[in-house]
């Protein structure tokens, strides 16, 4: 009966030996106590924003009286974008049936590439001033980079059910010209020539449909234009040649919250409800 007894458990403590695996010293707090459970993100009201896309140009004449022995013909082409900057959210709750006023408000830093080409077909005349149908052609091109900033605040409408949302802003910008192509070409028409002054500082409005990625971070493709130029008053398109381009900014947004600072001292893991509440009413959190 004794003897019996002692093979068991011999028996059951090899099992339970070889079930143990492989012993591994511990090192560290969390070899012994496991790793700390990991937190909900709790996004903060400050958020970095990525913007890239393309630009594109309306072009059209610029309006002078042209010569009669030369015709000008513009189109606009396609450029490109990028800016970083920051955006800073109103998480406070509305004290309006329709929201708020100011949803957040953002700025950056970029560079914009505008592009364009103006033909100019001229007649040629003899000594007499007749034309002889004889033409020449020459072909001038806008190649302008601007490094900038811009500031604007928005306003959101959300669709509901959906993670979708509207983004109207407004706002400024101010551009420098850093970069540009030639202001002569072959056969050019010499008269009503007009360039633009290197900076300028316009207002602007844009639009853009939003898409809640997940909790802080958002994705807005969008396009803003200029509505009215400060420096020069009146000329919201850049003159060029013998041409205006109306500039089109498109841009694809990436925004990502911050990470919520917490005390030291805190121990809670989820965040009060005061911040779910916020979380909840601006970020359609479900």
């Amino acid at each position: 009966m004794i003897r019996g007894f002692f093979v068991c458990s011999l028996v059951l403590l090899s099992l339970e030996a070889f079930a143990q695996g492989k012993y591994i010293q511990k090192k560290s707090k969390k070899d012994f106590f496991g790793g700390q459970q990991k937190a909900s993100r709790q996004p903060s009201n400050i958020g970095l924003q990525l913007n890239l896309g393309p630009t594109f140009t309306i072009a059209s004449s610029n309006k002078l009286a042209s010569s009669l022995l030369s015709a000008q013909s513009q189109a606009g082409k396609i450029g490109g974008n990028f800016e970083i900057g920051l955006a800073h959210y109103n998480m406070k709750s509305p004290k309006f049936s329709f929201g708020r006023i100011v949803d957040y408000f953002d700025y950056g830093l970029g560079f914009k590439y505008f592009r364009g080409e103006e033909k100019t077909t001229i007649s040629l005349v003899d000594a007499t001033g007749r034309e002889t149908g004889e033409k020449v052609d020459g072909l001038g091109k806008m190649a302008n980079g601007y490094i900038g900033a811009r500031f604007s605040v928005h306003k959101l409408i959300y669709i509901k059910k959906t993670p979708l949302y509207l983004d109207n802003y407004l706002g400024a910008n101010g551009d420098y010209l850093l970069l540009q192509k030639d202001q002569t070409y072959a056969n050019m028409d010499p008269t009503n020539q007009y360039f633009s002054k290197a900076l300028a500082v316009n207002l602007h409005y844009g639009l853009g449909l939003g898409i809640r990625l997940k909790k802080g971070s958002y994705l807005m493709p969008g396009v803003y234009v200029p509505i009215l130029a400060f420096e020069e008053f009146g000329k919201e398109a850049i003159h060029w040649f013998s041409s205006r381009y109306y500039p089109l900014t498109c841009q694809i947004k990436w925004t990502y919250l911050l990470n919520k600072r917490r005390s030291k001292t805190s121990c809670t893991t989820n965040g009060s409800e005061e911040d779910k509440k916020k979380n909840k009413e601006f970020m359609q959190n479900k």
